[in-house]
């Protein structure tokens, strides 16, 4: 089946003036004009989003000339990220052209999986977070804590990423909900976080699996809700 696939970048016009300003050569300059002469404009990209394939290979403010050896004079050029693996692309970045091979990046479906502990909700990071933050200290999320749950009374929020349970680091999910089904019920657990600002601490939280039993949801197409539930402790 098909995959929708993304760069996963946010870009916007440039004006050439602004461009050759970047470095834009004299022949590419004519290239673009002769090309279309209404058209006198590049894009620069703003924004990559975080942990996709396309991030630590291009950078923000990297002004791109072409897609697989076709001028990108529009936004639609764009358009051909969305059903290829990779794309040749030529940058301006340091005032210098590059050509680089820029792997696209499957979407992903959404959220696949949410593991509940101590009244706390934790998933891989969604779409917008990754598009919103610089850096990801953890492949783990807390997004809502209920009130009045062990997690609430020990001041761990929603927003924070978690590395670590009791020194074992959770770089994903999977390893994350590994730790803490290791906790022993009405024990003391070391939670390592960092903020959406990227403050580091480290909190205690008291576990209570009577009434804030360990349990997950995963998306499971042949089940009747399209979940399937785990409360194991």
């Amino acid at each position: 089946e098909p995959q929708l696939r993304s760069l996963c970048i946010e870009v916007e016009p440039l004006s050439l003036i602004a461009a050759r300003a970047g470095g834009l050569g004299d022949s590419r300059l004519e290239e673009i004009q002769h090309a279309n002469p209404d058209r006198n404009m590049l894009f620069i990209i703003q924004r990559i989003e975080l942990l996709s394939k396309a991030h630590g290979v291009l950078h923000d403010l990297d002004i791109i000339v072409s897609i697989n050896g076709k001028l990108m004079l529009h936004i639609d050029d764009l358009n051909v990220q969305y059903t290829h693996d990779a794309l040749d692309l030529v940058i301006l970045r340091n005032r210098s052209e590059m050509r680089l091979r820029v792997e696209t990046t499957a979407y992903d479906g959404g959220v696949n999986k949410l593991v509940f502990w101590s009244g706390a909700i934790f998933q891989a990071p969604y779409m917008a977070l990754r598009q919103q933050s610089s850096n990801a200290p953890s492949g783990v999320y807390c997004t809502h804590v209920a009130s009045g749950s062990p997690a609430d009374q020990y001041e761990l929020m929603a927003s924070y990423w978690i590395t670590h349970i009791n020194g074992v680091a959770t770089p994903d999910l999977a390893s994350f909900e590994q730790a803490v089904r290791q906790c022993p019920d009405r024990t003391y657990a070391r939670v390592r976080i960092v903020s959406f600002d990227l403050e580091p601490a480290v909190l205690t939280v008291k576990t209570c699996y009577h009434y804030w039993p360990t349990s997950t949801l995963t998306k499971d197409a042949s089940t009747e809700s399209g979940w399937r539930s785990s409360d194991e402790n």
